[in-house]
């Protein structure tokens, strides 16, 4: 399988991936800027890059960061909206919760969704200081957001492709 076929096949559209994820794939930085003048990847800012076929969502991006080993996740009012539980219609712009445990990275913080507001919380997600969470090598997998889900403790939400 070529090299751009391997992309294909490992991250679907729309989903960012860490340019360090890719070279633990056996994608070298020089064939990731490759690809990004040839317009296969579409950088987010320093350490990321998609597949830029598909516009990126919120929750495209969080699933993505959660496959990829971030330990993150949506909580709060966000998830009970999610869940349909949400005591109050949102108006504006959708306040989405993301708890993590460590500092999201720059581009992430400044990732922007039309109708939006991230509120970050830096909480740990268990009382151990740290957790180890396997890598996913393929996101496309089809239980990479269960298996995630899983070993988490958290209720996937399943959105549209």
């Amino acid at each position: 399988m070529s090299g751009l076929e391997t992309l294909r096949h490992l991250i679907p559209e729309g989903v960012p991936v860490t340019t360090a994820w890719l070279r633990e794939q056996g994608f070298s930085g020089a064939l990731q800027q490759r690809y990004q003048t040839s317009g296969w990847l579409k950088s987010l800012g320093y350490g990321a890059v998609y597949r830029p076929e598909t516009p990126l969502t919120w929750q495209r991006t969080l699933a993505g960061l959660q496959a990829q080993g971030f330990l993150l996740h949506v909580g709060g009012s966000t998830a009970l909206y999610l869940q349909g539980l949400g005591h109050y219609l949102p108006l504006g712009a959708l306040r989405v919760h993301v708890y993590l445990q460590d500092r999201p990275p720059k581009w992430l913080k400044q990732l922007s969704f039309e109708n939006v507001v991230w509120k970050w919380h830096q909480r740990h997600l268990f009382d151990e200081p740290t957790i180890k969470v396997q890598r996913i090598k393929n996101l496309r997998h089809p239980e990479t957001l269960a298996s995630v889900s899983k070993r988490l403790g958290v209720t996937p939400f399943q959105f549209s492709d």
